[in-house]
């Protein structure tokens, strides 16, 4: 089965995971904590692990969070990269 992540789900985890804080995750990428919280959700079920362990003092990776963080980022730099390649920058 074919399943595609929206990035947008991949930027938000990637700022949960390195601010260890939905609430200031949700400054950062500019939704409601509540949303920021139906995104990791989704993610969260896209996947079928839990990413991230939540505590009354924010979030914390868990193991298969870890593992999928370094995908995340790769996945990202590798859109920018495709995208600065077949930019007209890119094609100079």
């Amino acid at each position: 089965m074919y399943t595609t992540i929206d990035p947008r789900l991949l930027v938000t985890f990637i700022h949960a995971a390195h601010s260890g804080s939905l609430s200031a995750t949700a400054v950062q990428v500019g939704r409601t904590q509540s949303a920021v919280t139906m995104q990791m959700q989704r993610l969260e079920e896209l996947i079928g692990q839990a990413l991230l362990h939540r505590s009354g003092s924010g979030v914390r990776l868990t193991g298969s969070g870890e593992r999928f963080l370094a995908y995340a980022e790769r996945i990202l730099r590798l859109q920018d990269e495709a995208l600065l390649s077949c930019s007209d920058k890119g094609l100079q």
